[in-house]
């Protein structure tokens, strides 16, 4: 079928693939199409919806295009509207989870600032201790509390350094 406009009126021939008719929009007279060019339509057609089976938004983007090259199918405008509906929730779902990915990113930094202030922290309580005990011990005046609780700090550092060594 060449034309795909009424002879009759000049109105647009709607074609079903199903039953092999084109019918006028306008004036509906029924016509019988090539059946060669209802075998490529039907293809054309099939393609579009095995690429849509696909929910990705390359599938759906072929969809489209192989629909918009079949508008007077029945049923290919609506099918490329719900191709188009589909792409944009897709869309839309892949950029609320960028989103949220991005917010992610920041708050992991910021707690991974807070941490490495927290090092920072402990580190220089450990350099002002470690220099505290030399001068105690220096001086003599190192009280007998003072060596289980250093030793018992150590141990600690050790274990917690050695649990992070497995975990990581």
């Amino acid at each position: 079928m060449a034309s795909y406009t009424c002879p009759v009126c000049g109105g647009k021939l709607n074609i079903s693939i199903v039953s092999e008719l084109a019918v006028c929009g306008s004036c509906g007279n029924t016509y019988e199409c090539d059946p060669a060019d209802i075998a490529k339509y039907r293809t054309i057609y099939r393609s579009a919806e095995r690429a849509m089976l696909l929910h990705t938004e390359a599938g759906y983007r072929e969809a489209i295009a192989a629909l918009e090259a079949i508008p007077f199918v029945e049923g290919s405008e609506s099918l490329s509207r719900e191709c188009e509906r589909r792409l944009n929730e897709l869309q839309s779902n892949r950029q609320r989870r960028q989103e949220s990915e991005a917010a992610s990113d920041r708050k992991n930094t910021a707690l991974g600032v807070a941490l490495l202030i927290a090092a920072a922290v402990f580190c220089l309580a450990a350099v002002i201790g470690a220099v505290y005990l030399a001068v105690c011990v220096a001086n003599g005046t190192l009280p007998d509390w003072a060596v289980p609780v250093v030793i018992a700090a150590a141990v600690l550092a050790a274990v917690l350094f050695i649990a992070g060594k497995f975990k990581g």
